[in-house]
């Protein structure tokens, strides 16, 4: 297989596990409210009723830049540290920068950049979530490649945002 179709086919790959995964966790949820109440939050409301009156821009920032502003700065930023400290290849180096990377870009999702302010009253078990697909993601990077790290978080953003518009 050439080169060329061999990279698409990964890609879609990965973008058909990545949203196979997300929709069979969407699936769960909505089988069980409680689980559902467990990983919501009103901060999530929030966002559903903003994607709802502003699809374009929902889909543009969750789909588009977000995936790979966020790679960029939670994955292939501390890869690129450890690989210019010679430690890439340290189990333990790479546990720790995916634990730390992977907890930042959990708390990430309650922050709001535009006023500055941490909102560390909506912490709770959505961040856990946030933080078992930061360690996803971070070993897509490191086992694929940052593009394919980009492609799971857009397809896993597209199929969250799809379902929380109800457009599947």
């Amino acid at each position: 297989m050439p080169s060329a179709r061999r990279e698409i086919v990964s890609y879609g790959i990965t973008a058909l596990a990545s949203a196979g995964a997300t929709f069979a966790f969407l699936h769960a949820m909505a089988l069980s409210p409680d689980l559902f109440d467990a990983f919501t939050d009103s901060h999530t409301d929030n966002r559903i009723r903003f994607a709802q009156k502003n699809p374009i821009t929902a889909f543009t920032s969750a789909v588009v830049v977000m995936p790979f502003v966020e790679e960029a700065i939670f994955r292939l930023a501390p890869a690129l540290v450890l690989a210019a400290l010679n430690k890439k290849d340290s189990a333990a180096y790479a546990l720790t920068a995916s634990l730390l990377s992977s907890g930042a870009f959990s708390l990430s999702h309650d922050f709001n950049p535009w006023t500055g302010v941490m909102h560390w009253n909506r912490i709770g078990t959505e961040n856990l979530g946030h933080f078992a697909m930061g360690m996803l993601f971070w070993e897509i990077n490191k086992r694929a490649g940052f593009k394919h790290a980009v492609t799971a978080h857009a397809t896993m953003n597209a199929s969250v945002l799809s379902a929380a518009l109800r457009i599947y």
